[in-house]
């Protein structure tokens, strides 16, 4: 009864995640330039901006704040690419989600360089070249994947140490009789 946490991802199931979204954000982007307007464009720079106005501290809200604001930007890229087959399997994958949980206690650790990516993204969509856009997308997805695994390796030496301490024997054992 009540309410049970996941498990934390292992370095497996990131990876395989991450590997799954290299196949379909690139193509997603690729797609949604195809269809760029001005309401798309816009609509990124906001999400870009409420990505960089989200406070880059390790608790709870800010990490939510953050992590909405990173979703929203890949979920309108994903619906302005008007595929509902690579958009279904995009929502089937819920990547983003699971990486947040590793910033709990820490915070965003690579907002800077996910902030200049979109960034970097936005501007590729803007100039309206759908190759461009399309390595871009997948040399930013890589980076998560590299920035999500470094991530993880940590949170899991993070829980091994707290471990350890757990364990040690206690100082106060009295040897003396």
């Amino acid at each position: 009864r009540g309410y049970r946490v996941p498990d934390m991802p292992g370095a497996k199931e990131i990876s395989d995640i991450m590997d799954a979204r290299l196949l379909i954000e690139p193509r997603l982007a690729e797609l949604a330039c195809e269809r760029s307007d001005t309401r798309l464009l816009n609509a990124l720079e906001q999400a870009i901006d409420e990505q960089d106005r989200a406070p880059h501290t390790p608790d709870a809200a800010a990490i939510r704040k953050y992590h909405r604001a990173d979703e929203h930007f890949h979920r309108l890229i994903a619906e302005h690419a008007d595929n509902s087959a690579l958009l279904r399997a995009y929502d089937a994958l819920g990547g983003h989600g699971q990486r947040f949980r590793l910033f709990i206690g820490v915070g965003v650790q690579d907002s800077a360089c996910a902030i200049a990516e979109h960034r970097e993204i936005l501007a590729a969509l803007r100039r309206g070249y759908g190759p461009e856009v399309y390595r871009i997308m997948h040399s930013h997805i890589s980076g998560v994947k590299e920035r999500a695994l470094a991530e993880h390796a940590e949170a899991q030496r993070r829980v091994t140490g707290r471990q350890r301490s757990r364990r040690r024997p206690s100082d106060s054992v009295n040897t003396a009789d």
